[in-house]
């Protein structure tokens, strides 16, 4: 089954969708940081901790919240 594909169709909509999705999703990760440039992190004081064991089973930063 590797190497096979798939053919569909996407809109402009869609498009403009996920391009502003990923637009907002830099902007979320560059807010964490001093100095964008550089990706120098915040004080870890800024990053929320995640409560929730479901989320937290696979985060791969899970040492910071305990």
């Amino acid at each position: 089954m590797a190497n096979q594909g798939a053919e569909f169709s996407v809109g402009a909509a869609e498009i403009g969708n996920i391009k502003s999705y990923i637009a907002g999703s830099i902007a979320d990760m560059q807010s964490l940081l001093v100095d964008v440039i550089e990706n120098v992190p915040k004080d870890e004081e800024a990053f929320q901790k995640v409560e929730d064991e479901r989320i937290r089973a696979d985060c791969n930063f899970r040492k910071v919240c305990d």
